[in-house]
């Protein structure tokens, strides 16, 4: 197509921060994912750390994308069980996320002792193009993956600046989500900036690089039943940020507002759990574990 819907996150920063949040106000929340995040992250990465690294020396860590660093954060207290010093490089271009980011480290301060923070308010190009090559032990991007301007290229960057022995952490979209089949539905009418990337992506990657890597699924739903509501400005967020366009029921054709929401609600993308639309949000975490050398 030659004209592409507008784009929310190369548009007003603010709006699209009121759609993220929207939209993680609409993902289900189970009891189950901080059980399977706490396995998940203790087997793959605090004992890949431990087994290769001293505990008593100072552990580098580096966020990529790291938004408003609740993920994180929750990481960062993990490891310090066991890694006494850390020193974490956020990286995050948008100055409203560090803000919150920073806001977060300060109410937190009791449990982050010992964690001492860097912040740059860059992409991950304009990281690599100013930073010296400092290298790091856990390098963490969660859900920032789509936003990169070349996955290949930053993905081998990434790697090159992981110390042996270190881990990379990185969570998306699974391949087999329906907003994955969605997605690749209507791509065409959505913004050339935005990646719809998933893992099969990053796989495909590392098995031309001769990478190591494992993958770990995670089941997630997102309530899209506002969505389908004309008076919802909650549920016009959620799409717009499903989209990645900006006010799409206000922007978009009527025809392709209706297939849009038809294809949606279809078996293909959701379930149905009584009068609720559920969309098939399920996710990857892909771990990168270095050798030693």
């Amino acid at each position: 197509m030659e004209h592409y819907l507008p784009s929310l996150f190369h548009g007003d920063a603010k709006y699209y921060l009121q759609s993220l949040h929207a939209f993680r106000a609409a993902c289900i929340k189970y009891p189950e994912y901080d059980q399977w995040e706490e396995t998940i992250f203790q087997q793959t990465v605090v004992s890949k750390l431990k087994s290769a690294l001293d505990e008593q020396g100072e552990l580098r860590v580096m966020g990529v994308g790291s938004g408003s660093g609740e993920r994180e954060c929750k990481m960062l207290i993990k490891l310090l069980q066991h890694f006494p010093r850390i020193n974490i490089r956020a990286v995050e271009p948008l100055q409203e996320q560090l803000v919150k980011y920073q806001a977060l480290t300060k109410s937190k301060t009791s449990d982050l002792r010992g964690v001492n923070f860097e912040w740059r308010q860059q992409t991950i190009e304009e990281y690599e193009k100013v930073e010296e090559p400092t290298k790091f032990h856990f390098i963490v991007a969660v859900h920032s993956v789509y936003y990169f301007d070349n996955l290949e290229d930053s993905l081998m960057y990434l790697h090159s600046i992981l110390e042996p022995g270190g881990v990379i952490f990185i969570d998306m979209k699974s391949d087999d989500s329906g907003l994955v089949r969605y997605w690749n539905h209507f791509a065409p009418y959505f913004h050339s900036k935005y990646n719809f990337i998933t893992s099969a992506d990053v796989r495909s990657i590392l098995d031309r690089h001769g990478i190591p890597y494992s993958q770990h699924h995670e089941w997630s739903r997102v309530n899209i039943t506002s969505c389908f509501d004309d008076a919802s400005e909650e549920g016009s967020m959620v799409l717009d940020f499903l989209n990645h366009v900006t006010r799409f029921k206000e922007s978009a054709a009527k025809d392709l507002k209706q297939q849009v929401l038809e294809y949606l609600a279809s078996s293909a993308c959701s379930e149905k759990s009584g009068d609720e639309i559920l969309l098939i949000n399920d996710c990857d975490t892909i771990i990168i574990s270095k050798p030693l050398k």
